[in-house]
């Protein structure tokens, strides 16, 4: 395209470790897979980088603390509540009855929760440091673009992204960093809706996220992206089986650099207008 200058963006999807009491494992999972992204998109020219997936991480946990601020202090925690899982049993989210207490999960709580060396280096990549930090400046596309409260906890996180037998919450995620700025998003199932289908995957006369995109305005001007939305928002309404415990997350992005182009240019015009 003549006079438009090239842009990329950098993506990197994670399905980190599921199991709650690994804590140490998903932190170095996301340091490896965040420190990567950093090298790539400065060998590409400190290009924007777009992380999604599944980070088996809640919204109140201390790995998400970490994602937002880029680093934690892993001595301040037990290695099995980092993620935030073990809170988020059936049982303990809809308070359906009391929950039924494993003697042996029992004793786990009671355990002190020191650091072993080998957990400190799996958790920051040195067993002497107990600071775990990543190179990315990182913001959540979904806390960025407001929502509705039937949807949305109070950080601004869907309310839930996965429900099965096990766990109901948000373990979903799309981040983002500088030169990017999410213009909107797909917003999930309300609660209500979700809790009717019994637990996911389910087939059941809903509204369904199917698939995963993200769009990115690549074109000079910002309003130039919308059709490519308009296209993706016909994944929704299907009356079929949804084949996973997860729901999509769907986010269009702009370049900063074409949101000031683009008002700039308003601007400019306002200005001729008001001259006339």
């Amino acid at each position: 395209m003549r006079n438009t200058k090239s842009r990329r963006v950098l993506v990197g999807n994670i399905h980190v470790l599921y199991n709650p009491n690994r804590g140490e494992v998903k932190l170095g999972q996301i340091c490896f897979l965040s420190s990567r992204a950093r090298i790539v998109a400065e060998k590409w020219g400190n290009i924007p980088v777009v992380l999604a997936g599944d980070f088996n991480i809640t919204p109140q946990s201390a790995i998400y603390k970490f994602l937002s601020s880029s680093e934690l202090n892993i001595k301040s925690y037990d290695r099995r509540d980092l993620s935030g899982q073990r809170s988020c049993h059936l049982a303990q989210v809809f308070e359906v009855k009391k929950e039924i207490i494993n003697p042996f999960a029992a004793m786990d709580r009671l355990l002190p929760n020191g650091w072993t060396d080998e957990e400190v280096k799996v958790a920051t990549g040195n067993a002497q440091c107990y600071l775990a930090v990543h190179p990315l400046k990182l913001n959540s596309s979904y806390a960025s673009v407001k929502g509705s409260p039937r949807t949305r906890g109070i950080n601004g996180e869907p309310l839930a992204t996965s429900y099965h037998s096990k766990f109901f919450g948000t373990v979903d995620y799309l981040w983002y960093t500088k030169g990017l700025v999410p213009t909107r998003v797909l917003d999930t199932l309300p609660v209500d809706i979700l809790r009717r289908t019994g637990g996911l995957p389910c087939k059941v006369r809903t509204v369904e996220r199917v698939g995963f995109a993200i769009s990115c305005c690549m074109t000079q001007k910002l309003h130039e992206s919308v059709s490519a939305w308009d296209d993706i928002v016909h994944f929704q309404g299907f009356l079929k089986k949804l084949g996973s415990d997860h729901l999509a997350l769907v986010s269009e992005f702009a370049f900063a650099e074409a949101i000031n182009e683009c008002n700039d240019y308003m601007s400019t015009s306002s200005e001729k207008i008001a001259m006339h």
